[in-house]
């Protein structure tokens, strides 16, 4: 069915330019890929900024909300908050909603478009400066398949330790059951590229932000409690 699909992308004649974006990329099962001439852009850097907000386009677009976000939480006037002010809840941000990077090199890095507008949102509904976990209430956290657990391991201030993943297992995948959960974590969001994405070898892959951890943190505690509800034997859903 995709290969078809790919087909008729490939062929029509109407089709001048096409972008086709998804969550996971799969290795074409036959000889012969329908997608010969396409270029795959994964980890392009030149569009590695097109799948969030860089720092200059949230200080530029909401500086308005910038302003409004300080002066709340410092209690000043929004024409006196500074630009180290700006900078300052920037910075937060960045921990927050921030670190997600699709760019081989490991240079640039982009903030969570939801994420960042669902902050904003909240700040001027509320008044108030509350960093919530956006994606989790979203219902997006994840139900890990059987297993996955253990291959995520926390260090010794809690957080969760970075994952050396071959780069075979992102480019040569056959099916969804045999991809490592962790590839699929990274393909989703929940886990970004920490180094430089290599042309063969390994990559190293990570949390990107606190609100990120955070939603692990949930995720990994209801596996635990429902893998340990279950009865001998039965297997953990995926």
């Amino acid at each position: 069915m995709l290969r078809d699909l790919q087909g008729i992308m490939k062929g029509d004649p109407c089709i001048r330019y096409l972008v086709m974006a998804g969550t996971s990329r799969w290795k074409d099962p036959s000889l012969f890929s329908d997608l010969t001439d396409f270029k795959d852009m994964t980890f392009y850097m030149p569009v590695s900024e097109i799948a969030g907000f860089t720092r200059n386009e949230i200080r530029k677009y909401y500086i308005h909300h910038l302003n409004l976000a300080v002066s709340l939480e410092k209690g000043i006037r929004e024409d006196e908050v500074t630009d180290s002010d700006r900078d300052e809840l920037l910075d937060r941000l960045g921990e927050e909603y921030g670190g997600y990077c699709f760019d081989s090199f490991y240079e640039r890095k982009v903030f969570s478009t939801w994420s960042v507008n669902s902050f904003f949102r909240d700040v001027m509904k509320n008044r108030k400066v509350v960093f919530g976990d956006y994606l989790g209430c979203s219902g997006s956290v994840p139900s890990f398949p059987d297993g996955f657990p253990g291959s995520l391991r926390r260090g010794s201030d809690g957080s969760f330790q970075d994952i050396d993943v071959r780069m075979t297992d992102f480019w040569y995948r056959q099916s969804l059951r045999e991809t490592k959960p962790e590839v699929l974590l990274c393909d989703a969001g929940y886990l970004t590229v920490h180094s430089p994405v290599p042309d063969g070898g390994s990559v190293t892959l990570g949390v990107p932000n606190r609100e990120m951890q955070r939603v692990l943190e949930k995720a990994l505690s209801a596996a635990v409690s429902r893998d340990a509800g279950q009865p001998a034997g039965k297997p953990a859903a995926i």
